[in-house]
């Protein structure tokens, strides 16, 4: 008894290993912006629309500006009816302040995947806090935007819901602790 239930934890050890997903690699003459892990599994949310992200504090980003937010990379479990990146600098609150960037992702994401976005236009950074954003509408129940194993860390799980039109960490919104897997690529200048 004892050696099959070993061997039980050795498989369900490997199928974890076997989930986990770290990412695309980032040249290392860049910054990577983030405050997850690798990608784990998606929370499922009801049908609606939502906005899912982290941010990146003044505190944080003072060092990086004048550099350029070139790429956004985001884990996408299963794919939405629409997609877009949204990026705003600054903050009012705990909300963002000015959006910079909104661009449909639509087209060519592909699901149980990290799926890349180089944005259109680098976005100079001036040093204000810097949320990265990935804002999806779903028709039904899902597993939509991928997240790590948690436990969420301070300004790595923020959602903002239309149903009530507010910014809250997923946390506060339930009882799921984790980060979303939405990260920055940072050229230096």
């Amino acid at each position: 008894m004892k050696n099959s239930t070993f061997f039980l934890f050795l498989l369900s050890l490997l199928a974890f290993s076997a989930c986990v997903d770290d990412g695309p690699d980032v040249d290392p003459e860049f910054t990577l912006l983030q405050h997850d892990d690798a990608n784990q599994d998606a929370p499922e949310l009801p049908t609606g629309t939502y906005e899912g992200g982290a941010r990146f504090l003044a505190s944080q980003m003072a060092a990086l500006s004048g550099d350029k937010l070139i790429e956004v990379q985001y884990y996408l479990k299963d794919r939405p009816s629409s997609g877009s990146i949204r990026i705003y600098q600054g903050s009012e609150g705990d909300k963002p302040k000015t959006l910079v960037y909104n661009e449909n992702v639509s087209i060519g994401e592909e699901e149980k995947s990290w799926n890349t976005h180089s944005l259109k236009t680098a976005l100079v950074l001036d040093g204000s806090d810097l949320w990265i954003n990935y804002r999806f509408t779903q028709a039904t129940n899902q597993r939509t935007l991928g997240c790590d194993i948690g436990p969420a860390v301070e300004n790595g799980d923020w959602l903002w819901d239309a149903n009530d039109d507010q910014w809250l960490p997923l946390r506060q919104r339930s009882t799921i602790s984790i980060n979303w897997n939405v990260r920055g690529v940072v050229e230096p200048k």
